[in-house]
């Protein structure tokens, strides 16, 4: 046989074995990462060009997507599309990224027409075979779609589900892991400005079953927004994060969306919108936030004959019992909207509306009013057909552990749909609070118009701003808090701040409190007068202290109001802790960073050899005994020379931010000089001094909401002597040291101001004297070495005491006592990559004493030049 011919029958014989390989469903390893070259991914076989076949993707034997590393999809691709067969991806602990790829869904399941409008199904009237549904697992999913340049606009999401309206087939995608969703779009389908697209993160229609079980970001962004005529009752429908609705198949429940996770959505429209008897439930919690701006009617949350959950635990009636545990952030009014007209061919009148939501961390907060249009309706045009369905409607929300809801609108202002059924106040069917007065939530009314609950339970606190002294009923502009009925065992506390009340007279204290007490009006009190005991206070102002009444003075007039009687009122003052918040955010604030930078000097991680440069970089933590965190990051530059065979000097500059619990901020500037002497071969003494600048901002929210801010700068300076000696003991070179330290912090004084008031803070010197010993070793490897150390210390002085003056209290002062000792160790590694350069991490323990109980993570590199 010739060479020619044998060749040839070498090359068939691989080929048929190529074929054979890949139809048994052997696959090779992932050979391609950046898929330039594949078209779409369907459920197909993709050609034998397709990056999806040579890159090892495809199983033709389960008819799987299957990837093992980080993989990046743009240009030609289409997306993913389940019309013709089911898609299953697999990628555990793989990214997969669209990068604007080539199509306005890139993951879809629609079953029926797809044209730039029939996807909705507005006038589908063929049935399309319903084929397939998706399935990915990955670790992470990121979409990112921009169809901002296209002339003419369609409808854009980065997922859309829809089934077909005249088939009983549900469509479902499920993606289990993370989702990152960035859509942009245009917002008018042409230049007429008569028809808007749909833009959304998700976008489910019919009886679409999307659950993500995993974590939520998604951002949509529309450049060009704008407002059609008179369609300002539903112009909150066409951008979202999260739309589920639009259902045409009769009575037949509607789309519904499960996020198992968290979510972070924000952007140009609403957050959450569900409608047509649809459900979206978000176990977690996490953040949705809208923007604040009057020209565009958008909501954080909407629901219409629908149901949305969100970190709640709801009964067998789907009704809010308790918190799933997350930190929840909202930004943006919360709406449930009415659309009973028997034209409307989405809705049918017969299925309730719910919101439920738990906010039951301190941390947790919502800024917004509540629209229940259903109420306001009711209350302009009563349907009794309509009555036990609107009777069910509303809002459950759970507000505990100090958890905050600010009731102020937040964007455009809310009208209803030909003047019928304008917003009257926030109406919350079901308000929880803590179980006690110490895990009460707060609600700052901070709007004009009126908060009507139907059912209180738990302990609640409402507080209001007052104008003037606060002695008349008119300064208080806050609307009433309105509760219809209450469980046993319900309590209110009314609260306004200190400001311009002489919280020295006893008689202005009286008088606000009694002008107060009038905002709680309980309708039930007749019949119920116990279920619901309330006080009245006055919060800490900058430096006053609280003043509340106790239990048991609150009585109801024959019109339900508040009211105190003038006899229980005397002898039942009581007044609140010494330190005040924004005194006790500044105290620990600025003990923090004192300690700190006395703390970040004295100790040097990595010793820099002779012409030798260190880059290194730090993360760590710092908490006092009040259970106060302070966070910093810090990078460092340091330069090491031999000046003679027993001489060497190293020299470094740093930069520190921090930032803690209250929101204060903390910049520190450090320039240090240290030298070492060798006494003898085993035997050295060194010698360190600093200088450092630093800068405080001290940032205090009350629990009104309002911010105490200030600054101050100040320098520092420190010096440190160290005797070492050296031995080696198996191997290891250890290192026995005595270090002596002495810091000083010059006191400062500056001013901080809330509502005009000032607030002055004077802090004395603080002095910090040092005294310790440290047993280090280390050993070298092949490329390596490894080290650690375990020193004991002690604070002979660091005291720091601070007074402030304010108007409304006084002046007081506070003092932190620094005599403490505690213990600290060292575990670390290096690592030479390359001649004359070494990478390296080490970890930071302190522990012994509350004070100056922290960590630090520091990794860098070593060069020589």
């Amino acid at each position: 046989m010739s060479s020619r011919k044998l060749k040839l029958s070498t090359a068939i014989c691989l080929s048929i074995s190529a074929l054979v390989s890949m139809t048994s469903g052997v696959m090779a390893e992932q050979t391609i990462t950046e898929f330039a070259k594949t078209e779409i991914m369907n459920g197909n076989p993709p050609g034998f060009r397709d990056d999806l076949k040579k890159g090892g993707i495809w199983d033709s034997a389960t008819k799987t997507y299957n990837f093992s590393k980080n993989s990046t999809f743009s240009n030609r691709f289409k997306g993913i599309e389940s019309k013709d067969a089911d898609v299953t991806i697999k990628a555990e602990g793989a990214e997969l990224t669209f990068n604007h790829v080539k199509s306005n869904m890139p993951i879809r399941a629609i079953k029926g027409s797809e044209s730039s409008r029939g996807w909705r199904e507005w006038k589908a009237d063929k049935v399309a075979q319903p084929k397939g549904n998706i399935n990915i697992t990955v670790k992470k999913l990121t979409v990112n779609v921009d169809k901002t340049a296209k002339s003419s606009n369609v409808d854009t999401a980065a997922l859309a589900a829809s089934s077909h309206r005249k088939d009983d087939t549900t469509v479902k995608v499920n993606i289990k892991g993370d989702v990152d969703f960035n859509v942009k779009n245009n917002y008018w389908t042409d230049s007429t400005k008569a028809r808007e697209t749909v833009t959304g993160g998700i976008v489910a229609v019919n009886d679409a079953d999307v659950t993500i079980d995993g974590n939520a970001k998604i951002h949509v962004e529309i450049p060009n927004q704008g407002v059609r005529g008179t369609y300002y009752f539903v112009g909150h429908y066409f951008v979202n994060g999260i739309y589920a609705g639009l259902n045409y198949i009769g009575e037949k429940q509607g789309p519904r969306v499960h996020i198992t996770g968290d979510v972070d959505i924000d952007g140009d429209g609403t957050g959450v919108q569900a409608n047509s008897r649809s459900n979206i439930t978000i176990d977690g919690g996490g953040r949705i936030a809208t923007k604040d701006t009057v020209d565009f009617e958008h909501y954080a949350i909407v629901a219409e004959e629908s149901t949305v959950n969100m970190n709640s635990k709801v009964d067998e009636h789907g009704n809010l019992t308790q918190s799933n545990g997350h930190k929840v952030e909202i930004l943006g009014n919360i709406g449930l909207f009415n659309r009973e007209a028997d034209r409307d061919t989405l809705t049918y009148g017969k299925t309730p509306t719910k919101i439920n939501l738990a906010l039951s961390t301190p941390d947790s907060s919502m800024k917004g009013v509540v629209i229940n249009h259903y109420a306001e309706v009711d209350r302009t045009n009563p349907n009794p057909d309509k009555a036990e369905i609107r009777k069910n409607t509303g809002m459950n929300l759970l507000l505990e552990n100090k958890a905050t809801w600010n009731n102020v609108n937040y964007g455009r202002p809310f009208e209803g749909y030909n003047g019928v059924g304008n917003f009257t106040g926030s109406k919350i069917k079901t308000l929880i609070g803590g179980s006690t007065a110490d895990t009460a939530g707060t609600i700052l009314q901070n709007d004009t118009k009126p908060i009507t609950v139907d059912t209180l339970s738990g302990a609640m606190n409402v507080m209001y701003s007052h104008a003037n002294q606060g002695t008349e009923d008119s300064d208080y502009t806050g609307g009433t808090f309105i509760v219809k009925q209450a469980k046993e065992n319900s309590s209110v506390t009314l609260l306004t701040d200190a400001n311009n009340i002489n919280m020295k007279d006893r008689a202005s204290v009286e008088k606000a409190l009694m002008a107060l007490g009038k905002k709680l009006k309980y309708e039930d009190s007749a019949s119920n007068a116990k279920r619901l005991t309330g006080k009245v206070g006055i919060t800490e102002g900058l430096t006053s202290s609280s003043a509340t009444l106790l239990q048991g003075a609150l009585t109801y007039t024959d019109d339900h109001l508040g009211s105190y009687v003038s006899s229980s009122a005397f002898n039942s003052i009581q007044n609140g802790d010494y330190e005040t918040k924004v005194m006790k955010d500044e105290r620990l604030g600025r003990t923090a960073i004192n300690i700190l930078w006395a703390d970040r000097f004295r100790n040097r991680h990595q010793f820099v050899g002779d012409n030798e440069f260190n880059v290194r970089m730090s993360y760590g933590e710092r908490t006092l005994d009040d259970g106060y965190h302070t966070n910093y990051n810090e990078v460092e530059l340091s330069y090491g020379k031999q000046v003679t065979p027993k001489v060497d000097v190293m020299g470094s500059v740093s930069h520190l931010s921090g930032n803690n619990d209250s929101e204060s901020k903390d910049k520190v500037y450090t320039g240090n000089v240290q030298g070492n002497y060798q006494l003898t071969p085993h035997d050295s003494i060194g010698l360190a001094l600093g200088i450092g600048r630093i800068e405080h901002t001290l940032k205090s929210v009350d629990r009104l909401g309002k911010l105490t801010s200030g600054t101050y700068t100040t320098n520092a300076v420190g010096t440190a002597v160290t005797y070492t000696h050296e031995s080696t003991v198996n191997g290891w070179t250890v290192y026995r040291s005595v270090l002596a330290s002495a810091s000083k912090i010059p006191g400062s004084t500056y001013s901080a101001v809330k509502d005009k008031k000032v607030l002055s803070v004077h802090q004395n010197d603080y002095t910090s004297l040092v005294l310790g010993g440290m047993v280090s070793a280390t050993k070298a490897f092949h490329h390596g070495r490894v080290y650690g150390s375990l020193g004991l210390f002690h604070e002979f002085n660091g005291d720091i005491n601070t007074s402030y003056t304010a108007d409304d209290g006084g002046n007081k002062t506070t003092q932190y006592k620094g005599k403490t000792t505690w213990a600290q160790i060292n575990l670390g590694a290096s690592y030479q990559v390359a001649n004359g350069t070494n990478v390296y991490i080490d970890y930071d323990k302190i522990f012994g004493s509350g004070d100056r109980a922290s960590w630090n993570i520091n990794g860098g590199l070593k060069f020589m030049i």
